[in-house]
């Protein structure tokens, strides 16, 4: 019974996740979405630029496929190996799907403000919260052994992944729904994996 628990619970969430994916998919970029987007811009403002334009970075795809590679290379040298794995198969296929979305949805940047940082691919998702969350929380599950330091250490990382997302619109390169999104794709792969692969994302104790 607990175990059914658990499955709906996850298909569930799972679900909902999706809906909203598809939602901020099919009715982002109105009006609503623009509103948001001009409340959160940061230009003319240097200070919440300086720190957008820090915070971002906790969520630069780029940066965290060197982190996804540190912490694997750490798991293994630990012979953690199962672990390892699924915390490169989470970072690295979610990081393709990403951009495989972008592609093949194709929505323009928000061309309402002036980019103040540099920008590669298409809006949708945001590639920036989509990583944050599959790394730093997937990192979160995985590093504590713990208890104690399991919930500082998901509060952490929902709030790296947050305020990554939260810089996109201040930079003025994404909509507030493009961020949705990738949190949302995000939260949902590392679901569906470990769901799949049945894999424990904790090390387990050596005996």
């Amino acid at each position: 019974m607990v175990g059914d628990a658990r499955a709906l619970s996850r298909t569930a969430a799972l679900v909902a996740l999706a809906l909203v994916w598809g939602a901020m998919l099919w009715f982002g970029t109105g009006a609503a979405d623009h509103a948001a987007l001009d409340a959160l811009y940061a230009g003319g403002d240097s200070v919440r630029t300086t720190f957008a334009r820090i915070v971002t970075r906790l969520g630069d795809p780029d940066l965290l496929l060197i982190v996804s590679a540190l912490v694997a290379l750490l798991l293994l040298a630990r012979r953690h190996v199962r672990p390892a794995l699924l915390f490169l198969g989470i970072s690295l296929s979610g990081r393709a799907l990403v951009d495989l979305q972008k592609w093949w949805i194709g929505r323009p940047r928000p061309d309402a403000h002036l980019h103040l940082v540099d920008t590669r691919t298409d809006s949708f998702p945001s590639g920036h919260a989509a990583s944050s969350v599959m790394v730093w929380v997937t990192l979160a599950l995985l590093i504590p052994r713990e208890a104690r330091w399991r919930r500082p250490a998901l509060v952490a990382a929902a709030l790296a992944a947050g305020l990554a997302g939260l810089s996109r619109p201040m930079l003025g390169v994404h909509y507030p729904s493009d961020v949705i999104a990738g949190w949302c794709f995000g939260l949902f792969w590392i679901l569906l994996l470990t769901w799949l692969t049945a894999m424990p994302l904790r090390p387990s104790r050596p005996s």
